[in-house]
């Protein structure tokens, strides 16, 4: 991977055969399609032929993954690397739609100064006391989520904890009422 004049891993251009010559898209040999539902229920195969087979990895979406943790650590370490252009990138390839939104305007996908700025304004919202008086609350919604598997039901522990709950947590943090927590979360569920 490049970022400036530096390289970070062994990394090939085998992730780029997964577009057609209009930008569409089409699954890579590895199988990798986060787009996928099926991909994004069951990656584990995938990553681990990608860790050991293409650890630094450019994907069809003209992104790079990396799959080692030492690469990872080393990315999020040095400035040089960041959102640049991805998500306008991503929408010529994909098209405009409720990630792009997302992209743009997410504090999560945003470069210095703006990541900072932002951060700044909801940091004290996330201090260890001010979460620690959250407990008794985020203890009581997963109750709430977990209450269809009490009588032997089955859950996506995914799907019906995992992905609902912090959007739960967040909404109500923010004074989202309940009748208009499904408009909250753009992307719904995985």
């Amino acid at each position: 991977m490049r970022a400036g004049g530096a390289t970070m891993g062994q990394a090939t251009d085998r992730g780029t055969s997964g577009l057609t010559q209009g930008g569409g898209y089409t699954t890579l040999p590895f199988g990798f399609d986060p787009i996928s539902h099926a991909f994004r229920a069951e990656p584990w195969d995938v990553y681990d032929r990608i860790r050991a087979e293409d650890p630094v990895h450019r994907s069809p979406l003209r992104m790079w993954v990396l799959t080692r943790y030492d690469d990872v650590a080393a990315c999020l370490r040095d400035s040089r690397f960041g959102m640049g252009d991805f998500w306008k990138r991503q929408e010529a390839i994909l098209g405009p739609g409720a990630m792009s939104r997302m992209g743009r305007t997410s504090l999560f996908f945003k470069d210095p100064p703006d990541h900072g700025r932002l951060r700044g304004l909801v940091s004290r919202a996330f201090t260890p006391s001010a979460i620690e008086r959250l407990q008794p609350r985020i203890e009581a919604i997963v109750d709430e989520l977990l209450e269809p598997s009490r009588d032997g039901g089955a859950i996506d522990v995914i799907r019906d904890l995992a992905f609902p709950l912090p959007v739960r947590v967040i909404a109500e943090m923010l004074g989202v009422p309940s009748a208009d927590r499904e408009r909250f979360h753009c992307g719904r569920n995985p």
